[in-house]
């Protein structure tokens, strides 16, 4: 194993056992409320929010030309976990000195921000499949991505990334669309997620969620019935508010 790869799998195996894991709690959780209070104000004497900052900015920048998307995805996880950490409360001062101290690897306190905001972002290849798959109730590999082309209404004939269903046991319902296009509209990067595509074809039914010309639509084959979705709205992600923050403190 190469040094860079040593070095980012002992901070963050670090950074799990000090904020925790989606699973388990982290050392700081099992501390009393006092106890609490004063970690945060030891926190804030040694500038631990800056060197945290500076230690994902830099662990990305190696990670994600240098690691697989499953490792990244695990240095992703333990930062959403901070961010979503009581005990996280980054200040101007820190996000400035933080950006700071990482010259010249990094120019800025947005570019800073930008770059802790793509890795709170990243997603795998496998991700929105495997989403898919959880709400429908069915196992790996029974959803795939395909290319299309579609008619977008006044956008004419464009190729689109859709997910196809090939388990025939399940059932791609109304409901179960809406919540699969849900929570693809809140993990997809643009532009991908201004058009999401979900198909069926064993039960023939097609779902899919056109958010720039407003065309919301489940169709059922069979029964030759055509439902409005409504406008699916993403699924509310807790950490999102930790990187908002982040944007506001860096101006």
């Amino acid at each position: 194993m190469a040094v860079p790869e040593l070095i980012i799998h002992s901070q963050a195996k670090l950074w799990r056992f000090f904020w925790g894991e989606s699973l388990e709690d982290g050392y700081v959780a099992n501390m009393s409320d006092d106890e609490q209070i004063a970690t945060l104000e030891i926190l804030e004497r040694h500038h631990v929010q800056a060197v945290v900052l500076c230690s994902l900015f830099r662990t990305y920048g190696i990670a994600r030309t240098e690691m697989t998307d499953r490792e990244v995805a695990a240095i992703r996880d333990a930062w959403r976990l901070i961010l979503d950490h009581s005990l996280w409360q980054p200040t101007v001062v820190a996000v400035r000195d933080a950006a700071t101290v990482l010259e010249p690897f990094c120019h800025s306190v947005g570019e800073l921000v930008d770059e802790l905001d793509e890795l709170a972002s990243f997603l795998t290849q496998q991700e929105p499949v495997q989403a898919i798959a959880r709400i429908l109730g069915t196992g790996p590999g029974s959803v795939i991505t395909t290319d299309e082309i579609v008619r977008r209404g006044e956008l004419g004939i464009r190729r689109v990334t859709a997910f196809e269903v090939r388990d025939p046991g399940v059932h791609l319902t109304k409901d179960s669309a809406e919540r699969a296009i849900q929570e693809l509209r809140a993990m997809l990067p643009e532009p991908n997620r201004d058009y999401i595509r979900i198909a069926h074809p064993t039960g023939d039914v097609v779902a899919f969620a056109d958010y720039v010309t407003g065309d919301y639509v489940y169709a059922n084959k069979v029964s030759n019935e055509t439902q409005d979705l409504g406008r699916p709205e993403p699924v509310h992600r807790s950490w999102r508010h930790g990187i908002e923050q982040l944007h506001k403190l860096a101006g």
